[in-house]
């Protein structure tokens, strides 16, 4: 049982890896923040796979139904509208859930673009030391 957190373009849907691209071809379910953004970039690529959301108002049954799909042995991906899932983002309650009650679950990160690194190359000052504190 795995789930992949997959990060995803900031803006330019080609700011993506391939090995994101595999990944969410091979799914048979992606997990979205807002699935009208997640089913743009999965069209631009022609992915088809089903989409379920996880957001900040989702329930603990939904969140249990999610981990129901793990349970069965289906292949989950988890993503955001932009960027790296569970930063400023609700998928952190999933994910703590899936510690709780499925330690047998393997979360398996794919990285991806990061507002904030970006940010920071072109920032004009040493980036040897920063802190970040959210959004």
């Amino acid at each position: 049982m795995i789930l992949h957190v997959i990060a995803t373009p900031l803006g330019n849907l080609q700011d993506i890896s391939n090995r994101a691209l595999e990944t969410l071809k091979q799914a048979d379910y992606i997990i979205a923040e807002d699935t009208r953004r997640t089913i743009k970039l999965l069209n631009f690529y022609q992915i088809k796979v089903k989409v379920k959301s996880c957001h900040a108002f989702s329930t603990n049954d939904e969140l249990q139904g999610i981990i129901g799909l793990l349970n069965k042995g289906l292949k989950i991906c988890l993503v955001t509208d932009a960027g790296t899932p569970l930063i400023s983002d609700p998928g952190s309650r999933l994910i703590d859930l899936i510690y709780q009650t499925c330690p047998e679950v393997k979360i398996v990160p794919i990285p991806g673009p990061s507002a904030v690194t970006t940010a920071l190359s072109v920032a004009g000052f040493p980036a040897d030391q920063f802190h970040f504190w959210g959004f």
